[in-house]
């Protein structure tokens, strides 16, 4: 489960824009705060960003674009905040985490569907486990592959019978909402951690003991602590949010005309989101295939090297331009030599997210990003300033780009916090 890489999930900073300490920061990881807790969504940014960003315009925005989900931070602030918003997210598992935590269950009937599952348990009848997972990695279950496996039968076989029961539910809403809570208790029932750029296996994983009961004890809990928030918006009128699931750069143009968008792509680090969440993807269902996986990971921006992808060169800046030729000379020491194409496919890419966005975005709208910088045998892929350059030849004007936070550098460059991660602000 792990990811390989030269690039850091980190971001770097913007030469020539200047840097301003009251930048808004991004890092907000997974929370502790109501909802947001549902999930331990790493790369998740705060709460704090979308309010900031949403400050920044000039009027009350009436409606914000998000072309890349993620966790749903973006579309939750804002429906808290009146403020209707479009999401547009290609990961399943996280489009339902957006779809639960924006048009939630009550607690009532959150409640009573728990029970109803709880009581089918024993009613359920499960395939072999490698009839069903015929295709999933061969580590999910004990045995697993050499000795190393991610969950134990006895664990793996409880989170199924649950599953099969939620299934059965007839009201979607609580459906959803309990098989996302189900899917993040996954990582604290595993022999995995999520760490770095991926998971690996626990410390002394051998060692740990697992059992059904534990499946049921973290369930019942996160159960608790959802019925606990909804609780929480009983009486509150929060704006309603669109759901469009799939790839951004062909749905962008679904979406209906906005005054802001506000979100943060994926990085050109190499980070393969699909890899980082196959744990829920495969255990819960939405992957049943190899075939199924690779389009998943097609569907997704190019910013890495998982799959293999179509290139060609559609964006051109200087900044760009100086990069490529450094990468392109030194792709005898890069971890893979498709590093100078899958940068060049990442920026195409968000020119054509910007594109689209720009044409869905009335006149003197904001678009807020949080965008990221990364390295490859040590040389700089300076997104913000390429963004910047990108942007004023579509026409868009560059009101900011501030330095947010800097990040640890991978191992391979030393692991100082070297890079650093960049808002980016501009208008249509």
């Amino acid at each position: 489960m792990d990811l390989r890489g030269d690039a850091l999930n980190a971001k770097s900073l913007l030469v020539g824009f200047g840097e301003s300490p009251y930048a808004s920061t991004s890092n907000g990881g997974w929370s502790e705060t109501p909802f947001q807790r549902w999930i331990k969504f790493k790369e998740a940014y705060s709460q704090r960003f979308v309010r900031d960003a949403l400050a920044l315009s000039k009027f009350t925005p009436t409606h914000c674009i998000d072309p890349f989900g993620g966790s749903g931070t973006t579309s939750l602030v804002c429906s808290q905040q009146g403020i209707r918003s479009t999401s547009i997210e290609v990961n399943p598992f996280l489009a339902d985490v957006i779809s639960a935590k924006t048009n939630p269950s009550d607690r009532k009937t959150l409640l009573r569907n728990f029970e109803r599952v709880r009581a089918t348990l024993s009613q359920v009848q499960l395939q072999p486990l490698d009839r069903t997972f015929r295709e999933a990695p061969k580590t999910l279950f004990e045995p697993g592959l050499n000795g190393r496996f991610i969950y134990t039968k006895a664990v793996g076989v409880r989170i199924l019978t649950y599953l099969a029961a939620i299934e059965q539910l007839r009201d979607g809403k609580a459906k959803r909402t309990l098989k996302v809570l189900l899917g993040g208790i996954l990582v604290s029932v595993s022999n995995i951690v999520v760490n770095g750029k991926g998971r690996r296996y626990r410390s002394n994983w051998q060692a740990r003991s697992t059992t059904a009961v534990d499946v049921d004890r973290l369930f019942e809990a996160a159960v608790m602590q959802c019925a606990a928030d909804l609780d929480e918006i009983a009486n509150s009128a929060l704006s309603p949010t669109t759901l469009l699931r799939g790839d951004c750069r062909s749905l962008i143009h679904k979406c209906s005309i906005g005054d802001i968008s506000i979100f943060s792509p994926p990085y050109p680090n190499s980070f393969d989101y699909t890899d980082v969440y196959n744990l829920e993807l495969w255990t819960l269902g939405y992957l049943k295939s190899r075939n199924q996986n690779l389009s998943l990971r097609r569907a997704t921006l190019r910013s890495h090297v998982q799959a293999t992808f179509e290139y060609s060169r559609v964006t051109r800046t200087p900044q760009l331009t100086k990069t490529l030729k450094k990468l392109e000379r030194a792709r005898e020491h890069l971890w893979d030599r498709r590093i100078p194409e899958m940068v060049q496919g990442y920026f195409d890419d968000l020119h054509l997210v910007l594109s689209g966005l720009t044409r869905r975005l009335a006149r003197r709208s904001l678009i807020v990003m949080a965008v990221g910088d990364s390295r490859y045998a040590g040389i700089n892929v300076r997104t913000a300033e390429v963004l910047g350059e990108m942007a004023e030849t579509m026409g868009l004007h560059v009101v900011s780009a501030d330095r947010i936070r800097q990040i640890r550098a991978s191992a391979q460059h030393g692991g100082d916090r070297e890079l650093a991660e960049t808002r980016v602000v501009l208008r249509t």
